[in-house]
């Protein structure tokens, strides 16, 4: 049985392998430590855009329009 951290960060991995190019990707705005699955959605802390008053925002990011369940395992969805 994979726990809840886990899947959060295998949904983090999958995440930023698409944004290995990208200089401000997904991952890199966000604390995955504090990262928490709810059914489909992955909720954790990201930079908001006002830097000149540095803080963090909660945010919710629907999965079910980019990963699928195959046996147990998430995997990239097309």
């Amino acid at each position: 049985m994979i726990r809840l951290s886990n899947i959060a960060s295998m949904v983090l991995v999958v995440l930023g392998f698409g944004q290995q190019a990208v200089a401000q990707g997904f991952v890199s705005n966000c604390t995955w430590k504090t990262a928490r699955m709810s059914g489909s959605f992955l909720g954790m802390y990201c930079h908001n855009d006002n830097w000149a008053h540095f803080s963090y925002g909660w945010t919710w990011f629907n999965t079910a329009y980019c990963l699928i369940n195959n046996g147990g395992y998430l995997a990239p969805y097309n």
